[in-house]
């Protein structure tokens, strides 16, 4: 999928830190909740230390991309 630049500079900066299996493109938020609905995040990070989360939190907030951290998805209904 083609996405805005800042998020594609965010997904090569993501991946040039993170492990391969820790980022992933255009995943249906509907797999994340338990409600089972939602349409596709741009980007999703599942950091498996707080070095990795760490990393995340710094590109995200470099980029000034929106973004939300989020639990088991129990309590979110996505749109």
């Amino acid at each position: 999928a083609r996405h805005a630049p800042c998020i594609a500079r965010t997904l090569e900066d993501l991946a040039a830190r993170l492990a391969p299996d820790e980022v992933a493109i255009d995943v249906p938020l509907a797999t994340l909740g338990r409600w089972r609905i939602g349409g596709p995040a741009d980007i999703v990070v599942t950091p498996r230390s707080l070095e990795a989360l760490g990393s995340t939190l710094a590109v995200v907030a470099d980029a000034g991309v929106p973004h939300i951290v989020i639990g088991d998805g129990s309590n979110l209904l996505f749109d």
